[in-house]
């Protein structure tokens, strides 16, 4: 069997096209990575990569569901009616076809010999464990594999690979890495995984190659313009005195501490510091650990060494000390007793033990498990989606159709339905119940979840009707004195979904309050017109799964534009430390002036991959930044102001929809930027000075030289001298050209980032990282801006990635890099370092010396001469400790924003 008579019935879209004519240039390397939004089209564009191959293939996928839809996909869109499905597609990996498709937990068991174990969907399959059609023990995967000759794999939802299936996985493709093409398709790549799970995910699937984005669906008309808005409470007066006890806790744990004196004990003591040189480049191994220690010595009033804040600071002083330093002392003088002594290593260990403040033998002030899960499932929650449907309500009214998604059903608070009892938890229950109370005047509220089912007592009539339709059965349980009945049904959840959405889509239920387990992937429902996420269980490759199911298209309704909503509990510090804490954990808690805990810190992440218009530019573009109404302080005050100003944005419908539009122009392919924003600080005005002073005095010498090559030529009548004049007076020239050439380039911060962006774009080109001919450097710049942004146009998603992640490590504080770049003066026989203009070299070019040399090369094309020098020397550390120092980058602190945003145009 062959793909002879398997073709595409339809047409691709655009950015499939475009996706497909770049096969080969990204399958150099065997493996095609392609991130696509919920919505794209993924599994149809898998299957004609598949098809492209034309080699028998294995799917893998994460669930029975979809898997299903693989099947479904192929046989409704590449297989005419005329041909048996049978001959092409199997979903049994003991009997494969032309195209194989399983799970990732069938792999696992098929290759482990294993009895494969009922997946949470296999409802096709008998659960007697007994079934032979479960058991792999007799079963060889990879002589299967090899003898039917499958050469393609296709990872389908390739984030599921951090689970424990993963290793399986890696086995069975390093078994056949030289014999098969790799496909991954995913909508979520695990960007908040730690680095060394994300080099295992791209070890596997290979860097990122396309990126189909959100943004791009929408310009395609495949997905709906949408917004995100973010509603912020304090937590309540139970999770208040949850953190009270967590704080005060610190506070004892860090008075104990300091007043034994263990912390300037453990440095001064230490045979291994502040003796020779030796110590200097241990502590400049570990500047942080070596700064937070300095830190806490400070914040207790001992006396910290000048000399050692120098060797560690490039500002020669100790930034303002939080808890978090507090944390990496600690830590440190715990886990390296031979630096520390092994008495005062266990006595801190001990100490911070007994204040239950120690998890997984680690200190841990910064991030408490029962701390978090209270903040992250606050209570105080549930008067948010209060205040968010009545608003939406207000706006919609019948048209509103609001899903709420949560983690747990709770279905043992029944009870408290229609009671006076109080609610003091989340769940699909207690929001069901806050609603409910609130009475709002015609509002239709409903429950779905594997094991509830709540909908008002108006709608059943109807909902007969539909069941009728359907021929599914359910019987009916009333809630006493609500208005509202538990409906119990027979079959599976695939029945009581099917009649709920139904019921959902034709405006029965106006607020659909639910599970993610059940609705948060695979399940569509198109007239979703409003989200609240009130999920806290989880990655954000789960939340951007959710977010989905509201943003698709409404054939129904041409004009749908979808609100998804975010919950946050903001940890309000500043009362924490006017309330039953000490002088240390107040003095040390984190500033007020930063929206404040690990609710908020865990929505920056998850926003990474959020695309959708700044609230006040014309761009689309991802991060937290682009909802401009979070701003500080984040007083109880000011987060009532920010809530109604997100109310208030969020009734603008029309006006979003004009937003995408004019942002998009009609481009049906707007191109994702990779933006570094660059504080103009980074080239501060001394620098430039001194650079044009520099060059000022070669033009001089240039002149002086320029006067002696007219005199040889005007005042000498013989060709000798005349010739003389003639050769000095045009090398002259080309050395004024020259220097003049290197003020331009560095006269200001604009031409600075300029030249160094283009000497990057050129070695990356040069080392083969870069292909795209059509590839350039744009650097943005307003004189009322104080940031220069920058980015790479015209490449691929792997070229622009690298692209930013260089000028990043170019231009941010320097701190551990391999090789240095130091700006190098030649005047006659010597040699000037200026450690001031110093630059740490980006890692993908500088894992080998050549390459380094290269960069310099095109460094000193555009900027003159620059000293190559390796930090893994004892040479090389005390140059780094100067660059440290005197780079004028670590002086003023400059760190680089990177973001990604979409437009049409962006020069």
């Amino acid at each position: 069997m062959n793909y002879d008579k398997v073709k595409f019935k339809g047409k691709f879209r655009d950015y499939q096209s475009a996706v497909l004519q770049s096969v080969e240039k990204h399958n150099q390397d065997n493996k095609i990575h392609i991130v696509a939004a919920p919505g794209s089209g993924k599994t149809i564009l898998g299957l004609e990569l598949i098809r492209y191959f034309d080699k028998p293939a294995l799917i893998l996928s994460p669930s029975i569901t979809i898997r299903q839809q693989w099947g479904a996909r192929f046989f409704e869109n590449f297989l005419d009616d005329s041909e048996v499905q049978s001959d092409y597609f199997s979903m049994d990996l003991t009997q494969p076809k032309l195209i194989t498709c399983v799970t990732y937990q069938a792999l696992h068991a098929g290759l482990n010999k294993l009895a494969k174990p009922m997946e949470e969907d296999d409802s096709e399959y008998d659960k007697n464990p007994t079934n032979p059609e479960l058991d792999f023990h007799s079963f060889d995967l990879i002589d299967t594999i090899r003898r039917v000759g499958i050469q393609t794999v296709c990872l389908d939802e390739a984030h599921h690979l951090r689970s424990e299936w993963q290793k399986s996985l890696e086995i069975f493709l390093e078994t056949l890495e030289s014999e098969v093409h790799i496909i991954a398709l995913t909508a979520t790549p695990p960007y908040d995984s730690t680095p060394q799970e994300w080099e295992r995910y791209i070890k596997v699937c290979g860097e990122i190659d396309e990126e189909i984005s959100t943004p791009q669906l929408v310009a395609q008309g495949t997905l709906c313009p949408h917004q995100d808005y973010v509603y912020f409470n304090y937590p309540t007066e139970k999770e208040m005195n949850v953190l009270y006890e967590y704080y005060s806790r610190i506070d004892q744990c860090l008075e104990e501490v300091l007043s034994s004196g263990v912390i300037e004990h453990s440095v001064s003591t230490s045979k291994m510091l502040f003796r020779n040189d030796t110590s200097d480049q241990m502590i400049l191994d570990y500047p942080k650990e070596f700064v937070a220690i300095l830190g806490l010595i400070e914040v207790s009033g001992g006396q910290v060494p000048k000399s050692v804040v120098k060797l560690v600071s490039s500002t020669e002083k100790l930034p303002v000390f939080d808890i978090a330093q507090a944390q990496t002392a600690i830590n440190f003088i715990i886990t390296r007793p031979e630096i520390f002594g092994k008495t005062n290593s266990d006595f801190l260990f001990d100490t911070v033990s007994r204040y239950h403040l120690v998890e997984q033998r680690r200190v841990n002030f910064t991030v408490n498990e029962k701390v978090s899960r209270a903040i992250i499932s606050s209570v105080g929650k549930l008067m948010s989606i209060t205040q968010i449907v009545l608003s939406e309500y207000q706006s919609m009214k019948s048209s509103l159709r609001m899903l709420i998604l949560t983690d747990f059903i709770k279905k043992d608070l029944l009870s408290i339905i229609s009671s006076d009892d109080p609610i003091e938890t989340m769940g699909t229950v207690p929001i069901f119940e806050t609603l409910r109370r609130e009475n709002i005047a015609n509002l239709k509220i409903a429950v779905l979840s594997g094991s509830l089912v709540i909908v008002p007592n108006d709608i059943i009539p109807n909902l007969r009707s539909i069941s009728d339709q359907f021929a599914i059965d359910f019987n009916i349980k009333p809630i006493k004195h609500c208005g509202y009945s538990e409906i119990l049904f027979s079959g599976t959840n695939k029945s009581k979904v099917k009649l709920m959405t139904e019921a959902f889509q034709s405006g029965l239920i106006e607020v659909l309050i639910g599970t993610k387990s059940l609705l948060g992937e695979g399940w569509d429902s198109p007239c979703i017109n409003s989200m609240i996420l009130a999920s806290f269980v989880g990655t954000f490759v789960i939340s951007n799964q959710m977010r989905g199911r509201a943003i698709r298209i409404d054939p129904e309704q041409s004009d749908k534009t979808a609100n998804i909503w975010h919950l946050v509990t903001i940890e309000p510090t500043q009362l924490l430390s006017q309330h039953r804490l000490k002088k240390f954990a107040s003095t040390i808690m984190p500033q007020t002036h930063v929206a404040e805990g690990v609710d908020f810190e865990l929505m920056k992440r998850r926003f990474k991959t959020f695309y959708a218009p700044s609230y006040q530019e014309d761009t689309i573009e991802n991060g937290i930044e682009r909802l401009t109404a979070i701003k500080p302080p984040f007083t109880l005050k000011n987060i009532n102001l920010i809530n109604e100003q997100m109310l208030a944005l969020s009734n603008k419908r029309s006006e979003l929809s004009a937003h995408w539009k004019g942002i998009l122009q009609n481009d049906p392919l707007p191109q994702i930027i990779e933006i570094n924003e660059i504080p103009k600080k980074v080239v501060p005005v001394n620098f430039i000075f001194i650079n044009l002073l520099n060059s000022s005095i070669l033009l001089v010498f240039s002149q002086i030289f320029h006067q002696f090559a007219g005199r040889a030529f005007f005042q000498s009548a013989s060709l000798p001298s005349m010739v003389l004049g003639i050769v000095l007076f045009i090398v002259n020239m080309a050395f004024f050209s020259l220097v003049l050439t290197r003020i331009l380039h560095f006269i200001s911060p604009y031409k600075t980032i300029k030249t160094l962006g283009n000497c990057i774009l050129r070695t990356l080109v040069d080392l083969g990282e870069i292909k795209s001919r059509k590839a350039k450097f744009v650097v943005q710049s307003r004189n009322s801006d104080v940031l220069l942004k920058c980015a790479l146009m015209d490449g691929t998603t792997y070229e622009k990635t690298i692209f930013a992640r260089s000028m990043e490590e170019l231009l941010t504080s320097i701190d551990n890099p391999r090789y240095l770049l130091i700006k190098q003066y030649r005047i006659l026989f010597f040699k000037l370092n200026d450690f001031g203009q110093s630059y740490a070299c980006p890692s993908i070019i500088s894992n080998k010396k050549e390459n380094v040399e290269i960069f310099e090369e095109h460094l000193h094309n555009q900027a003159g001469r620059f000293l190559i020098q390796f930090t893994r020397s004892e040479k090389g550390r005390k140059a780094l400790l100067k660059c440290r120092r005197k780079s004028y980058i670590n002086r003023n602190e400059v760190f680089i924003k990177g973001k990604k945003i979409i437009k049409s145009k962006w020069e």
